[in-house]
């Protein structure tokens, strides 16, 4: 594949990727994978300059602007930072800055896994809050900002104006509580994809519920009062009454940074909050200004991108899943160990080629990591560690819900189930149609799916049509809940009713027909 036609394909996959993380909450690959997807397309770009465009992603922020909240103008641009992910690149951003400017100190923060929001205050009174948007424009979510406890309303210091900028997040333990109580939670992998997710909710009352928290990592303008570094703001802000960003440390030299970069590196799985890597910021203001930025990002900041913590475990069995289009995909059983923060059990083998590939049998020690800090994944087994007691294993020949044979895709590595009534396929593809990819039936999670057609409610998606029929039946067996869940259920069904075609077409589940490509279909 030729540059330029590689660079297109990239910017493509990225827009897409983009337009599922920012504006929809749902990223469908993790933060490691898209940040390698950008690093290849900015150095295509850099090494054929004559392909940059204005419209390419390395030029603009990634997300855009909801319809249905008020568009805001930044008054300072909202950038982004310049990631790297060696020691040696650190050691290279130093250099530079030495190079520049005379005895810079630098700041090193954690980098909190959040939303981005400009907080405004005008003479101490909280006037606006804002998101990122697309760095220019962002939305006006200050209704939903008054319901976060630990964002001031009011400041001791009346300044004309003040902006600050922070990131809203969502600890681990209310991330926890919240997909545990309410299976719409389900939808959203992380905290932060569910703090996003809420802060953008037309109804506050849900964020006040959510218990979303702060830190404020940066002071965007201040009126009246003047600043000479960038920790001397923190300070100030401190005394405001604002949560700053925690733990940071004023550093002088590249191995002083590194130390702490990897100290906090060690310990990131064990904070309450999600952070996706450590910021290195100049902290003097005039030097700041004299190292200037490009058109996309400062000169004087970088952020570092932590590899994927790995754990060494035990693979107890594999077991398979089948899912909505009959595909089987074998699922490792392991033994329990803490990863990222959390205990991993399982992790996905993909299919039987992987399992050869890797040469993973059961009982092997294998290498785990949650790519991304999301989802688990078998890096590769330890075949020195191997017992003797190993067995290989070999996806089945007959679907283990419903024995229908089972066969490889005649251009794939996928195993498929050959049933048409096989239970698992027709409970999954429920589930789809009503996801928020695709239907977006809000209250119809996996959970109360599977209960309804294991009682018989549900054969097929147009039995989720007629539930209406069995409200009482359904209030007094309490199947999915009491009487208001129920019946805000059945609200939504019926507002999904007024769904634009592509979102149907979408939850039919029709192969190689995603939701991309059912929004250009021609009807």
């Amino acid at each position: 594949m030729n540059a330029k036609k590689r660079i297109e394909e990239l910017r493509e996959i990225i827009e897409y990727h983009n337009e599922k993380y920012y504006d929809e909450e749902q990223p469908e690959i993790t933060d490691y994978e898209y940040d390698q997807l950008a690093r290849e397309l900015e150095e295509l770009e850099n090494k054929y300059p004559e392909y940059v465009t204005a419209d390419s992603p390395t030029q603009k922020v990634g997300g855009s602007v909801k319809r249905e909240l008020r568009k805001v103008e930044h008054d300072v641009p909202v950038i982004s930072l310049q990631n790297v992910f060696t020691k040696e690149e650190i050691y290279s951003f130093v250099n530079r800055v030495y190079s520049q400017v005379s005895n810079p100190k630098f700041v090193v923060e954690m980098k909190i896994d959040g939303l981005s929001v400009m907080l405004r205050y005008h003479n101490g009174k909280l006037t606006e809050g804002i998101t990122r948007g697309n760095g220019q424009v962002g939305e006006s979510v200050y209704e939903n900002i008054l319901e976060i406890k630990s964002i001031p309303k009011e400041i001791p210091t009346k300044l004309t104006y003040l902006e600050v900028r922070g990131e809203v997040y969502m600890s681990n333990e209310t991330f926890e509580r919240i997909i545990q109580k309410d299976t719409d939670g389900q939808k959203y992998k992380t905290p932060r994809n569910l703090a996003a997710g809420t802060l953008r909710q037309l109804d506050p009352s849900v964020v006040r519920e959510r218990n979303l928290d702060i830190f404020v990592f940066n002071l965007e303008i201040s009126e009246g009062k003047d600043f000479t570094s960038h920790s001397e703001t923190l300070e100030w802000l401190e005394k405001q009454g604002f949560t700053t960003v925690p733990e940071y440390k004023i550093c002088t030299t590249a191995d002083e940074i590194w130390r702490y970069v990897s100290e906090i590196g060690e310990k990131r799985s064990s904070l309450s909050f999600g952070i996706d890597g450590a910021v290195i910021k100049v902290d003097n203001l005039n030097d700041r200004r004299i190292l200037g930025m490009t058109s996309r990002v400062p000169k004087w900041a970088v952020a570092f991108k932590y590899p994927p913590e790995q754990k060494e475990t035990v693979i107890k069995d594999i077991k398979v899943q089948i899912g909505r289009t009959g595909r089987l995909t074998p699922l490792a059983h392991l033994e329990p160990v803490i990863l990222a923060g959390t205990e991993v059990s399982k992790a996905t083998l993909h299919n039987q080629d992987f399992i050869d590939s890797k040469d993973i049998q059961i009982g092997d020690t294998v290498v785990i990591q949650k790519a991304g800090d999301i989802i688990p994944e078998v890096v590769r087994s330890i075949p020195e560690k191997r017992p003797s007691s190993a067995v290989k294993y070999t996806i089945p020949q007959k679907c283990p819900i419903c024995n229908s044979p089972t066969v490889r895709d005649d251009n794939g590595a996928d195993i498929r189930c050959s049933g048409n009534e096989c239970f698992a396929q027709m409970i999954r593809g429920v589930i789809y149609f009503a996801s928020k990819d695709a239907m977006d039936i809000e209250g119809l999670g996996p959970s109360k799916v599977e209960s309804l057609m294991s009682e018989g409610y549900i054969r097929d998606i147009a039995d989720i049509y007629h539930l209406g029929e069995f409200r009482d039946e359904l209030i007094e067996k309490g199947i999915i809940g009491r009487e208001k869940s129920i019946d805000n259920l059945l609200n939504a069904i019926d507002k999904s009713k007024e769904n634009d075609l592509d979102q149907l077409i979408t939850g039919f589940g029709i192969k190689n027909v995603g939701k991309q490509t059912a929004r250009v279909f021609d009807f």
